[in-house]
């Protein structure tokens, strides 16, 4: 859904404050409340930042993380199409993905990405620049950094190998330990 921000919908403080509460209310993403503080700061309805967060009950980290969101490219946000419920997490590591290999060269990978793309193969297409190879398995970092998370589109013939699988990694471990002489 598009919104119109502009001066001419949004008028002053009091019509922004109406609106924060209904992008709210609906529980509108990330990107779009940033959007929207991004139109109010630039048509300065507020003198700053820190005033505008302030009025609107809003932490200035909050504030900052959403901006940020709404200042990604374009081309990075139509790459994930109509999922587009990122976390604060998902806004810091597309940042990141901008800041570490430039904004152009990001912008050339998410319109290579697919539509109907899963978000975790558009970020690996962000990362590295390919499309990630037909596999019956994946097996991710979870969040935490401290658990592996294995996915399937057959799990069923997957849990009856848990036991063999979780063998293979260990000997893995440990014919990397052995070159690296430990």
């Amino acid at each position: 859904m598009k919104f119109d921000f502009s001066a001419r919908e949004i008028p002053n403080q009091r019509t922004a404050i109406a609106t924060h509460k209904r992008l709210k209310a609906a529980n509108e993403s990330l990107v779009v409340i940033g959007r929207f503080y991004l139109a109010l700061i630039e048509q300065g309805l507020w003198p700053t930042q820190k005033a505008l967060a302030s009025e609107l009950g809003v932490s200035r980290a909050q504030m900052s993380r959403m901006l940020a969101a709404a200042r990604l490219p374009e081309e990075v946000l139509r790459a994930f199409g109509d999922r587009q419920a990122f976390s604060f997490a998902d806004i810091a590591t597309l940042q990141f993905l901008v800041k570490e290999n430039g904004e152009q060269v990001i912008k050339q990978r998410a319109r290579a990405v697919p539509q109907n793309t899963r978000p975790e193969d558009v970020l690996g297409i962000l990362t590295t620049g390919k499309r990630p190879a037909p596999r019956g398995i994946r097996i991710r970092l979870g969040r935490d950094r401290k658990h592996l998370r294995v996915e399937s589109t057959n799990i069923e013939r997957v849990i009856p190998r848990i036991e063999e699988l979780e063998q293979f990694l260990n000997v893995l471990l440990a014919v990397d330990l052995a070159a690296a002489g430990r």
